[in-house]
């Protein structure tokens, strides 16, 4: 998807560049990938956005997760099913 040229303010490209430094700890490497492409995209509009890192002290390692379905499901807007348990599988 290719979408016209935004223009951030300095703000608005640091909090963009949190975001994705945050989504790290999704779990996703597909997304973690996209994030990673867009944040060097926005190196280009502001010097000090490479210079942000989103802490992982105190993020657990989680397996890897393929969540692409869901974010099709999201982007779509249609409904899915989720089925899911605490680390005691209750």
């Amino acid at each position: 998807m290719r979408s016209s040229p935004v223009n951030f303010d300095g703000d608005e490209a640091e909090a963009i560049a949190v975001g994705l430094n945050m989504i790290a700890r999704t779990g996703d490497p597909k997304l973690w990938q996209a994030a990673r492409r867009a944040s060097s995209k926005l190196q280009t509009i502001a010097a000090r956005t490479c210079k942000l890192i989103a802490s992982s002290l105190g993020a657990k390692n989680i397996p890897a997760v393929d969540l692409s379905k869901l974010r099709l499901v999201i982007r779509q807007e249609q409904k899915m099913k989720l089925t899911y348990a605490d680390v005691k599988e209750r």
